[in-house]
């Protein structure tokens, strides 16, 4: 038996987008900038990061372009080619972004100063 736990921060690149399984599940998916190093050293690393149920539309109702974001959960590799997924950038250099599915979720700091609107979450553990 196996166990993995991946935790990331970063900002969140976009708003979220949330959709709905024929089954009637709310799937939410965001993309993560992971910032490491600094100065001219700094590179960013690209996550998705996909949430289900009651998590991804906690997701969906209190993360906007720009908050900070701490997720846990597991890393997925893509189907095709069986790791990171590949994309060329507009200037037309390669680069990789990484999956995670998300069982915890920590709002951190909303641009511009603005407070968080709920505390830190677990999957199963909402405050409402």
């Amino acid at each position: 038996m196996s166990f993995q736990t991946v935790i990331i921060r970063g900002r969140a690149a976009k708003d979220p987008v949330l959709k709905y399984t024929p089954e009637g599940k709310a799937v939410a998916t965001i993309s993560v900038a992971v910032d490491d190093g600094y100065g001219d050293k700094k590179s960013t690393i690209w996550v998705r990061v996909t949430a289900w149920e009651k998590l991804a539309e906690v997701l969906n109702n209190y993360v906007v372009k720009g908050q900070e974001i701490l997720c846990e959960g597991k890393l997925q590799h893509d189907k095709e080619t069986g790791g990171p997924r590949i994309f060329t950038r507009k200037d037309g250099t390669t680069g990789a972004s990484f999956e995670l599915t998300a069982y915890s979720i920590d709002l951190g700091a909303k641009p511009h100063g603005q407070p968080a609107e709920v505390e830190p979450v677990a999957d199963g553990d909402f405050p409402f």
